[in-house]
């Protein structure tokens, strides 16, 4: 989630400020007549359709694909716009997109699932990891760093310390691609620690780094890590690195987000890929959704292991109440905690948040993000919440 870049600032600190001023916004529904739930559910799914049409016209946005997850895994969609202006092809919910930093909780999933076969310990130094394709000599940055210390973006590795977001113009898309020998290249030119207690310091360089370790310990490359422990998995036909030629018709065009009448292109990101440029259509990830709320529901009544539950292990985010897990943000409320990811890059924009105490959650897709995205993610979210009836454990 892009905290301090972009549109995730809005998200995070508005999740934030809302906590504390409004703790009474959420209440449980009275679930003893279910006809009234239905009534209330079906009213709420009218007002979100009203208010994002309203969005949609007011903001001029090309294209947005939405899935609302309700309790016991059922899932509605909503969709506006075409794939691209001018021509008559709406988009649905298997419209693809790429999905930014949303990316991040994918490579999560994968960090989580290669920790569990014993791979990966997210405690140990990088370099025991990375010393096959570093060298004997060139891990001095990575210095008293962890997968952990990555993962919560605790590293302090800035995002320019990767060749490809120090040379990347925000906005523009990036054709260029991003070899496995320049991001090690890139590894060996970091300076050594200098001793200072870690801060959270939000990098997608150090996404890119996950992504490599990921790589290295498994002898695959990201893509089939995707395919085989993320999309093939949980049922996610349309998520992954590079399109087929059938996805490729299905792909929303991104329009600028400061202008959106210009269109423009889905980045190449090569090993930036796991931080910043997967695939993936608003079905697929609700599928995901379902399936991670379900794996948090039974975490917390049977503390049951799941690779879907990524927030085992947080740090401290840049907010109160916030958190960093492995690739989620877990988010304080008071009607129960709130777990999310966001991203938004070359005109694209993803936004996908989950509740599981009400088992509720949300999926944002668009091709043209900004302010308005992540405002109105979150005015989604609370609607939802506030429909869903809570139950006893989170």
């Amino acid at each position: 989630m892009k905290v301090f870049q972009l549109s995730s600032a809005a998200v995070i600190f508005a999740m934030t400020a809302a906590c504390a001023a409004q703790p009474d916004a959420v209440e449980a529904v009275d679930a003893s007549n279910e006809g009234q739930m239905e009534q209330a559910s079906d009213e709420l799914l009218q007002s979100m359709d009203s208010r994002l049409a309203t969005l949609v016209r007011d903001e001029n946005i090309p294209s947005l694909s939405v899935a609302v997850v309700r309790p016991g895994g059922n899932i509605e969609y909503l969709s506006y716009g075409a794939k691209r202006r001018g021509q008559d092809a709406p988009v649905d919910e298997n419209t693809i997109y790429q999905i930014a930093s949303l990316s991040k909780l994918l490579t999560g999933v994968i960090t989580n699932s290669l920790r569990r076969d014993g791979l990966i310990d997210l405690d140990a130094p990088l370099t025991t990891y990375l010393a096959p394709v570093l060298g004997r000599d060139g891990g001095e940055g990575l210095a008293g760093l962890t997968m952990a210390k990555l993962l919560h973006h605790h590293a302090d590795i800035p995002n320019e310390a990767c060749s490809l977001y120090a040379k990347r113009v925000d906005g523009e898309p990036w054709f260029d691609g991003y070899s496995r020998d320049a991001l090690i290249s890139d590894i060996r030119k970091l300076p050594a620690p200098d001793g200072a207690p870690s801060e959270f310091s939000y990098s997608n360089c150090g996404y890119a780094i996950v992504g490599l370790v990921d790589e290295v310990v498994s002898g695959q490359p990201y893509a089939a890590l995707l395919q085989n422990r993320v999309a093939a998995r949980y049922g996610m036909q349309d998520t992954g690195v590079v399109l087929s030629g059938d996805q490729e018709n299905r792909l929303a065009t991104p329009y600028r987000k400061n202008d959106k009448q210009v269109a423009t292109q889905a980045s190449v990101m090569g090993m930036g890929t796991p931080a910043s440029a997967v695939y993936a259509s608003a079905r697929d990830l609700a599928k995901l959704q379902v399936k991670q709320l379900e794996a948090y529901r039974n975490h917390a009544d049977k503390a049951a292991a799941s690779d879907l539950v990524l927030s085992e292990v947080t740090a401290t985010g840049p907010a109160e109440n916030v958190r960093f897990g492995t690739g989620i943000i877990e988010v304080g409320h008071p009607a129960g905690k709130i777990y999310l990811h966001d991203g938004d890059a070359d005109g694209f924009a993803s936004f996908y948040a989950f509740a599981p105490q009400q088992d509720v959650g949300i999926v944002l897709l668009t091709g043209s993000g900004g302010q308005w995205f992540g405002d109105a993610g979150m005015e989604m979210m609370t609607m939802l919440m506030a429909d869903a009836p809570a139950s006893p454990k989170e």
